[in-house]
Parts: structure tokens; sequence; C-alpha cells
């Protein structure tokens, strides 16, 4: 997952440079992750098998939400009571519930 991220963070559209991606890698993110194991399973993601990692993550780590950007994974919606959101619909739903 941690590949994944470092390759998203590269995409044009967010104009970081390699020093700030490692800012916001090391300073920012990391400290606050929790290492899971991740149980083998059934396909959750059919149009692109690499996103299941996401599912499972959240699964094995007892998260309510997965938010993303990533269209094959927003078409699921949730996955085992567990919402798939995008950024937007994220801080919507917490605003709500405050």
């Amino acid at each position: 997952m941690i590949d994944e991220l470092i390759r998203v963070l590269a995409y044009p559209k967010f104009d970081l440079s390699e020093n700030e991606i490692d800012y916001i890698l090391y300073t920012q993110i990391l400290p606050f992750f929790d290492v899971v194991e991740i149980p083998k399973g059934p396909l959750i993601v059919e149009d692109d098998p690499q996103d299941d990692m996401f599912g499972r993550c959240a699964e094995a780590a007892g998260a309510t939400y997965v938010i993303s950007g990533d269209h094959h994974l927003l078409v699921l919606t949730s996955y085992k009571n567990i919402s798939v959101l995008t950024p937007s619909e994220f801080l919507d739903t917490i605003i709500e519930d405050q």
C-alpha cells in the first residue's frame, strides 16, 4: 500500500517534489499507521484486483471507511459494512455526525 501511496502522490496533478513526498510520507502519514495482517479471500474489486488490498486492510484494521478517489473502489460504495467514500463525501459525513 505504501508503494501505491507513493505512486499516487507523484501524480502530476499534485505537483509534489520528491522531498515533499518524503516529508508527507515520513512525518504526516507513517507515524500514524498501524500494521495489520491482510487476510486472503475472494475477489472484491473485479475490474482492478490490486485494489482488493484496500478493502482487506480496512477489514483487518476494523475501519469504518475507505477514502479514495479510485473509481474502481468507489463503485463498491461499501464492503462488509465499510463505507467507500471520496474525500469530499467523507468530510461531509463527519461534519454531519458532529
